[in-house]
């Protein structure tokens, strides 16, 4: 799952400002140059109008051609550079990240004041910080896929897997560097602003500067919880305000939309905060996320496998088995058939633990060392948890 949904402004605000703002003085024209002109104005408004609606009804190949139709009539159209990048971004594959990329690179460092709305530029820079980080996914993926290899492939060729390991990791973490001081530029603009808050927290805890991760992820979890308990009470108060047969399903889903962007972000960085916690022997710590993310949504394997894991790590090996048995219950036997393996000997290897004799301890012990799992943890294994946003 990408920040996607994170991309999106109001509709009213990106419409007044792709369509009201930075319009260039009328030339005196000749009559016939002048009909032309406006009935490229008219056009470019109507392109736009449609772009737009596509955008915010999430069909974002329409919005792309509505864009460079845009781009047919003015092929330096600031405006529409942008639009056509962040419905790109709204698309996701790899070859439409790169076209965003291109798109906000030229425009990023150009003018972006408004009459009404002041300098958007952060808004700029936001989007082209999260089209790094989101192509930085990619190569993040391609990492943990070697690593699977790896871990599960008896005949790999390992020096040549470490190899391709390095070399997708270089690329994923260059990106991540870039990204890193666009987002610190739209704070500086945009305080607490929370696209880029999950940005610096995302960016630095996968390239394992882990203090400073760990510092922006709770600032960011802070902002979120009050925004959702905030959106919570607007819904409440408006269906108070006009009695709750009377909200429309498009009021109820503006509402319910802002709550569950603002949860599904929580819940990817959670997932991440676990394995960063696992990784520095802070199990304790790292079973509070995978448990926040399971209270958030029951329906998400990757935090009952990681949080077996993690006690495991602990040695409550009990709980450990409850967790695996239910990561079990909830995936697909076809379409997750390694995990599964994987969990199956995970869950085989605790039983077996706890028929030779009680080991569990009392919630809330003290963890192991960091970095030292205890004597007869499991190492973890990546083919049953991802630990990251798009696990």
């Amino acid at each position: 799952m990408r920040f996607v949904s994170s991309l999106a402004l109001p509709l009213t605000i990106l419409a007044t400002f792709l369509l009201g703002g930075c319009q260039s003085e009328d030339i005196p024209l000749t009559r016939d140059y002048r009909d032309e002109e406006e009935d490229n104005a008219a056009r470019m408004e109507y392109y736009e109008t449609a772009a737009l609606t596509y955008y915010e009804g999430g069909r974002f190949a329409e919005s792309v051609g509505m864009w460079n139709k845009v781009l047919e009539i003015d092929a330096n159209r600031k405006k529409a550079k942008w639009g056509a990048a962040r419905a790109r971004i709204g698309q996701g594959d790899i070859q439409s990240l790169r076209y965003a990329e291109a798109y906000l690179k030229e425009v990023v460092n150009l003018d972006w004041t408004h009459p009404q709305l002041g300098d958007r530029s952060f808004e700029v820079k936001r989007d082209l910080a999260n089209t790094y980080g989101l192509i930085a996914d990619y190569y993040d993926r391609d990492v943990r896929n070697l690593e699977n290899k790896l871990a599960t492939d008896p005949n790999a060729d390992v020096r040549t897997t470490e190899d391709q390991i390095a070399i997708q990791r270089g690329k994923r973490d260059t990106y991540l560097r870039r990204a890193v001081p666009l987002y610190r530029q739209v704070l500086n603009s945009s305080q607490d602003n929370p696209y880029a808050l999950a940005g610096l927290a995302k960016t630095h805890l996968k390239l394992e500067n882990e203090d400073l991760g760990i510092m922006w992820a709770e600032r960011y979890l802070g902002l979120s919880q009050e925004s959702q308990r905030k959106w919570k009470e607007r819904m409440g108060w408006w269906e108070e305000e006009v009695g709750a047969a009377n909200v429309t399903s498009d009021q109820r889903n503006l509402f319910i939309d802002r709550i569950q962007g603002a949860r599904d972000k929580e819940k990817k960085l959670r997932l991440l905060l676990g394995s960063v916690y696992f990784r520095r022997g802070e199990y304790d710590m790292a079973s509070k996320q995978y448990s926040e993310v399971i209270r958030l949504d029951p329906a998400i394997p990757a935090a009952y496998i990681e949080r077996a894991q993690t006690y495991a790590a602990l040695r409550q090996y009990g709980r450990a088995v409850e967790d695996v048995e239910e990561y079990l219950k909830i995936t697909d036997p076809q379409r997750h058939r390694e995990e599964r393996i994987s969990a199956a000997e995970l869950l085989d290897r605790y039983q077996r633990i706890l028929r030779r004799g009680p080991l569990i301890q009392p919630t809330g012990s003290s963890p192991a060392p960091r970095g030292a799992p205890p004597a007869g943890a499991p190492r973890r294994n990546p083919v049953v948890g991802s630990g990251s946003p798009d696990g």
